[in-house]
Order: C-alpha cells, then sequence, then structure tokens
C-alpha cells in the first residue's frame, strides 16, 4: 500500500510539471501582400521550353555554330529515369542528366571503344561529348531542341527524328 501510495504520489507531480504556468500566446506574422518577381533582363533572356524533349530522339543538326552535314549524324535521347542515351559518330554513348528541362546538366558520359575509320569523325565525337557537359539549359519546341552554355550561346541544334 505504501508503494502505491508513492507511485501516486510519483504521478502527481510529473502531472503537474508537464501542465504549462502559463498559457502561450500565440504572436501572428504578417503576410506580405505582394510578392517581387526578379525579371530577366534583355542581355540574359529566360529560357523556356514548351515542348517535351524526354522519349524523343533527336538528330543533331548543328554543334558549335558548324552544320553537321555527316551521315549518319549523332542523336540523343532523354529518358525520364534521368539518363541520356545516342549515337555519336562512330560510337553509342550513355550517361545522365540532373535538373528540370530548361536547366540541364549532363555527365557521366561513357561511350563504346570504337575508333572511327575518319579521324575528323573522331575529332568531332570528342567534340560532341564535351559539348554536351557544357549544357545548362535545353529550349524545345516540337521540331527542335536546343542545348544552350554560358551566356546563353547555343552550343547544339537537334531536330526531331
Amino acid at each position: 500500500m505504501k508503494q502505491i501510495m508513492i507511485l501516486v504520489g510519483m504521478l502527481s507531480i510529473l502531472v503537474a510539471c508537464s501542465q504549462p504556468s502559463t498559457t502561450p500566446t500565440v504572436v501572428p506574422t504578417q503576410v506580405p501582400t505582394t510578392i517581387a518577381i526578379p525579371t530577366e533582363s534583355a542581355a540574359t533572356p529566360m529560357v523556356t521550353n514548351s515542348a517535351p524533349i524526354e522519349n524523343i530522339t533527336w538528330q543533331l543538326t548543328q554543334l558549335n555554330g558548324k552544320p553537321i552535314t555527316q551521315s549518319p549524324a549523332p542523336t540523343i535521347l532523354f529518358a525520364n529515369m534521368m539518363s541520356i542515351s545516342g549515337e555519336a559518330f562512330c560510337n553509342s554513348y550513355s550517361g545522365n542528366y540532373e535538373g528540370s528541362a530548361t536547366s540541364i546538366i549532363i555527365g557521366n558520359i561513357a561511350a563504346t571503344q570504337k575508333a572511327c575509320a575518319d579521324s575528323t569523325l573522331m575529332d568531332l565525337e570528342s567534340e560532341y561529348f564535351a559539348t554536351l557537359v557544357k549544357s545548362l539549359h535545353i529550349t524545345a519546341t516540337t521540331d527542335t531542341l536546343t542545348i544552350f552554355g554560358a551566356n546563353e550561346t547555343p552550343l547544339a541544334i537537334f531536330t526531331k527524328k
């Protein structure tokens, strides 16, 4: 009986200690009535994406300002699992990308190791891979995909295959 009385006494103390001695005060915060939205200047145009890019095979038509006349031209496929794959001038490749469709970073490109019969194609393939990893932004229409680098410079232009 003595133990029960001690236990009841301890529980009473715990309950009393757990209750706040004063009622807490809720201080309302002010919600701003206007929100400032930054605007883009004419020097750095906003990049938008008006068409989907994933699960479409895109074929390279221009690389660093030069038209692609070699056939078959490289392709790229953006998969919805944040991966890319395609055929370059001589080798198949795959990699990954991060970000959204408009703000993108392509990295970790792995390619097969076939040598091109033409050394010019091998150099062009190396330039293609180096260009992909410089990507920062993408725009897409229903027929064209453009990859941009720093200062919104178009690096690669693709058409839907």
